[in-house]
């Protein structure tokens, strides 16, 4: 019998190697468009200016997290510019909106100070401007603004 010594090699493992590299790109892409989805829903939070109103006044509304939910969107009044009637100031305007995503919130209540009533509300986000609508009737019948964004 000779002496030959025999080395024994155990097989790469490329599928494990393979299947790691991926598992890192996957969670890296994951946590990518959670981190952007995150800003993109940011972009509503801030001070936003509505539209005129029949006197040539307007109101400074701050959207943020509602406080009893900050997965929600609520927005309050801030300030009454070039009207006398200031007694909206402090009060809630939006409440209790869904992040749909994508710039788009549902399900929440919009106050009309106009009127004093609140209706079913939805909100879309184009760039600067947040166009808000009132609705009722399931829908059938809106009434809307656009806002501008301040800040």
């Amino acid at each position: 019998m000779s002496n030959v010594a025999v080395s024994h090699f155990e097989p790469i493992n490329t599928k494990r190697k393979t299947l790691g590299g991926l598992m890192k790109k996957i969670l890296c892409i994951m946590l990518s468009s959670i981190f952007v989805s995150g800003l993109a829903q940011a972009d509503v939070f801030g001070t936003w200016r509505t539209a005129e109103g029949d006197s040539g006044g307007y109101a400074v509304v701050e959207i943020a997290p509602c406080e009893d939910n900050s997965s929600l969107v609520c927005g309050t009044i801030t300030d009454i510019v070039d009207s006398d009637d200031t007694s909206s100031i402090g009060k809630q305007i939006i409440a209790d909106m869904k992040i749909l995503g994508d710039g788009k919130y549902r399900g929440g209540q919009i106050w009309a100070p106009d009127e004093d009533k609140w209706y079913s509300a939805r909100m879309v986000l184009d760039g600067a401007t947040l166009k808000v609508s009132g609705c009722v009737f399931g829908g059938l019948v809106c009434r809307g603004q656009d806002w501008t964004a301040l800040n």
